[in-house]
């Protein structure tokens, strides 16, 4: 699938689809538990935190792990509070994919009001399609000289800072 702007491509997409079972798994597994206060005991990010958008305007973000600095690894929750196609509802998939997008925000190294960074080229691999409307994002960034580093639970992307202008 993909989509055009004045006949050249803009958008390319592909999905599959996952197939939703309950298998039987090993009674020894050791399960990874969640190391972050979940989002009702996390404090909303304040007017004046947020980067004004007319999209960020329709997520919640609250702040789960707090930063130290002004920049560096930090985790918050979000939640799509209205569809992103008018009479849609938002499925788990499109949660995550909309929370996603937002791992760049997250762990900013360099001033949000003096950088974009654009997720180029963004894949999701999910274990099992999320519960409930908040999606965590858990976000660490390390900043080279050709390329940006971001690293996440599940692995790292190469993305390439661009200076506002």
């Amino acid at each position: 699938m993909s989509l055009s702007a004045r006949n050249v491509e803009v958008v390319r997409a592909s999905a599959l689809k996952v197939l939703v079972a309950d298998p039987l798994l090993p009674e020894n597994l050791d399960e990874s538990r969640l190391d972050v206060p979940g989002p009702d005991c996390c404090r909303e990010l304040n007017a004046d935190e947020r980067i004004k958008s007319p999209f960020l305007a329709g997520v919640s973000a609250r702040i789960a792990v707090e930063r130290r600095r002004r920049s560096g690894p930090a985790a918050v929750w979000f939640r799509a509070n209205q569809p992103i196609v008018e009479g849609e509802l938002i499925g788990p998939a499109m949660r995550a994919a909309i929370a996603a997008d937002f791992c760049n925000g997250v762990s900013a190294v360099l001033d949000p009001k003096e950088w974009s960074f654009i997720n180029g080229d963004v894949t999701l691999n999910l274990a099992r399609l999320p519960v409930g409307e908040w999606i965590l994002v858990n976000a660490k960034t390390a900043l080279g000289r050709d390329a940006e580093d971001r690293w996440n639970d599940s692995g790292r992307t190469r993305l390439r800072p661009g200076r506002l202008r």
